[in-house]
């Protein structure tokens, strides 16, 4: 563009535009080399960035040239240098099109600059994170070594099974081909007619011919002997001849006469638009003609006519690849995208599903169907892994699993003390029911129960930690903090006996005997974490407070109660504002020293549903019994006896109250053969 609508005065700005956008290239090239893995000597891109780099030496300052390059190559003709100016007119095009391309890939720089950053912040974290990366390294091992395993195995064996497919039809690989070559070769052809149509031949140069043989002539002629007279007037009529059929020739001088000389008119022009011819040739240039006497020719030609024919091909012929490029990149995008539909659907699909495991959410999302092996062999692979993960979280706490996954954890082997709400259940009489039904009968009521029962413990974000036959251990506040634990526990277990209520009625009318449990609730700081080998390990609670929940269930039993609590339990907030209790009684547990509190839950207080509702009968019977446990603490045992028997009459239009019948025997006891000042109303029990 600079050639034909510029002018000598506008090349010194393009070429230090070059020179700049040169510098650029080298920088991203060093900055690529040092940054990018196998990009140094190695990539094809390597050599496609160097030409770019190199082809701009061409177009830089003459200064800068000469300093970069040797004197002694500065000093070659000008004649020499036009002809490899114009040898390289069509390898110039094709440099064009790579700095080209260059230029699109300069945001590199700003990209690479942020890499680093993010590189070096890296490299600060993990100086003061050694620890955390031994850690991470460690977790990534295993979790290598169980993907190895499990995937790259398998997976492999099944790929090298049907190698054979991986290269066929409905392959990635073949699609890609099946989009690209036949536009590529479509394309190329193209372009190669097109270029063929526009390429003009080289300019003639055969009338430096006829300035050697004018020399030559001459030379002859005085050889020969003749005149000198007669030789100057030929070579004066060959001269004029000469100018009249080259209109392009601004200077010319045959021996020390010159012939014609309008270099005033041109002095203007670019060097690479003049051309020269010397015979013999000179030694040195200078740019100015008939700057010393030689014997011979010295003729000087306007070239800028042939440069600018050559210059606007050259346009021409970049446009020309530059919009058959884009049209090319515009009918690749729209089979692109077709194709990419086709990867990309499917794949957003399984990602989609991939999430919902990543939280333990297992729904039957409808995969995609798709003709591609490699797609195919995907899916296979996750609905393996999606059924392999939905199995196993079925046998571990859900919402352990979700806790390490969120926290980025590794199942370890390791406890920790905390203070949790621990529940125990068990089926009353569950030997007898099972001899009343057929195995598949009692696995049917078990099935439906445990269903029930585990959907009430994680509603009130309980973990149900495992089933022990019949029997259900749960806890709350562990792994993750649940605000007023214990009253959360105790509404699950409120909410259980009332559901159990809905279930009876279903199994009567299906036939089966009623079902009723026990349960036991404590609240205590006991050890927590995960139990077991480093092979094989659950998720499980251990100390003295959880013998202590296991025992109040199995109390329940004693006292004709449904669902006991421990003091501690009493004791935690909003326990005693929430729920109606009950003290039943207080007991030293085999194995234990110390005295532990009974308190029966009742129910909700305050304003609850009409199936939720205490009667007033219930209510009357908890004041009569809480008096008789103020007078039992108070040692007038008499008094407690007529009291109790008050309490078991109220209930016993109902059902005898087990309690009431205990506390009345051991008023009974007492009365004859009273404890003693020191005696603090504990009963010490000697069996579980």
């Amino acid at each position: 563009m600079n050639q034909t609508e510029g002018s000598k005065e506008s090349d010194g700005p393009v070429q230090w535009t070059c020179l700049f956008i040169m510098l650029v290239f080298m920088s991203e090239l060093v900055l690529l080399s040092y940054s990018k893995e196998d990009y140094f000597l190695k990539d094809t891109y390597f050599w496609l960035d160097f030409l770019a780099c190199v082809s701009l030496v061409g177009d830089i300052p003459a200064s800068i040239v000469t300093f970069m390059i040797p004197s002694g190559m500065v000093a070659a003709k000008a004649g020499r240098a036009g002809r490899a100016a114009r040898a390289g007119t069509r390898a110039g095009r094709i440099v064009r099109l790579v700095r080209l391309t260059r230029l699109m890939r300069l945001t590199k720089l700003v990209r690479i600059g942020r890499i680093y950053a993010a590189v070096a912040d890296n490299d600060s974290d993990g100086e003061a994170d050694e620890e955390t990366k031994a850690t991470s390294e460690e977790r990534r091992k295993d979790s290598s070594s169980l993907r190895r395993r499990l995937t790259l195995d398998n997976l492999t064996k099944s790929m090298k099974k049907d190698g054979n497919n991986m290269m066929g039809k409905n392959t990635l690989a073949a699609s890609m081909m099946e989009i690209t070559i036949s536009k590529v070769i479509v394309g190329v052809l193209f372009m190669l007619f097109f270029i063929s149509l526009i390429e003009t031949s080289e300019a003639d140069r055969s009338y430096t011919m006829s300035l050697a043989q004018i020399k030559q002539g001459r030379d002859f002629m005085l050889a020969s002997g003749a005149d000198e007279t007669i030789v100057d007037e030929t070579v004066r009529e060959l001269a004029e001849q000469y100018i009249v059929d080259q209109p392009n020739c601004i200077f010319l001088k045959v021996n020390e006469a010159v012939y014609l000389d309008s270099w005033d008119l041109h002095n203007h022009k670019r060097i690479k638009e003049v051309s020269t011819f010397f015979v013999p040739d000179r030694l040195s240039f200078s740019g100015e003609p008939n700057e010393i006497d030689v014997v011979g020719v010295e003729a000087w030609f306007d070239e800028k006519a042939a440069e600018d024919e050559a210059a606007s091909q050259s346009i021409t012929t970049t446009s020309f690849v530059i919009g058959l490029l884009g049209g090319w990149m515009f009918l690749f995008h729209k089979h692109a995208k077709k194709f990419s539909a086709k990867i990309a659907q499917p794949l957003r699909v399984i990602a989609k599903d991939m999430s919902r495991v990543s939280r333990l959410e297992f729904h039957d999302e409808k995969q995609l169907n798709s003709n591609m092996v490699e797609i195919q062999y995907i899916q296979s692979a996750f609905f393996k892994m999606k059924n392999a993960i939905s199995s196993f979280s079925k046998y571990v706490p859900r919402e352990i699993v979700m806790n390490m996954t969120l926290h980025h954890k590794m199942a370890r082997l390791g406890v920790m003390p905390r203070e949790i709400s621990i529940f125990f259940s068990d089926i009353a009489n569950f030997t007898t029911i099972c001899e009343q039904l057929a195995p598949n009968e009692v696995l049917k009521v078990l099935s439906e129960y445990f269903t029930a029962m585990s959907k009430i413990i994680v509603e009130t974000q309980g973990i149900l930690l495992e089933f022990i036959g019949d029997a259900i251990l749960a806890i709350w506040n562990a792994p993750e903090d649940v605000p007023r634990h214990a009253c959360a526990a105790i509404e699950a277990t409120l909410q259980m006996q009332y559901e159990l209520v809905k279930l009876r009625e279903q199994w009567t009318s299906q036939g089966y005997p009623e079902i009723h449990i026990r349960c036991g609730l404590h609240t205590d700081q006991v050890f927590v974490g995960n139990l077991g080998a480093p092979e094989r390990m659950k998720y499980g609670v251990m100390g003295d407070g959880v013998n202590l929940a296991s025992r109040l269930e199995e109390l329940n039993k004693r006292y004709g109660t449904k669902v006991l609590i421990s003091d501690k339990t009493y004791a935690c907030q909003d326990v005693q504002d929430k729920f109606y209790l009950r003290h039943v009684d207080k007991v030293v547990v085999k194995g234990r020293s110390k005295g532990t509190d009974l308190y029966e839950v009742v129910g909700f207080n305050g304003v609850v549903g009409d199936d939720l509702k205490i009667s007033d009968k219930e209510k009357q019977f908890c004041r009569k019994y809480k008096t008789g446990m103020d007078l039992y603490f108070m040692q007038k045992f008499e008094e407690a006896y007529d009291v109790f028997d008050e309490a078991k009459n109220i209930k016993a239009q109902d059902d005898d109250d087990t309690s009431c019948l205990l506390l009345m025997s051991r008023c009974q006891k007492f009365t004859d053969d009273p404890p003693g000042d020191t005696w603090d109303g504990c009963c010490i029990l000697t069996s579980k």
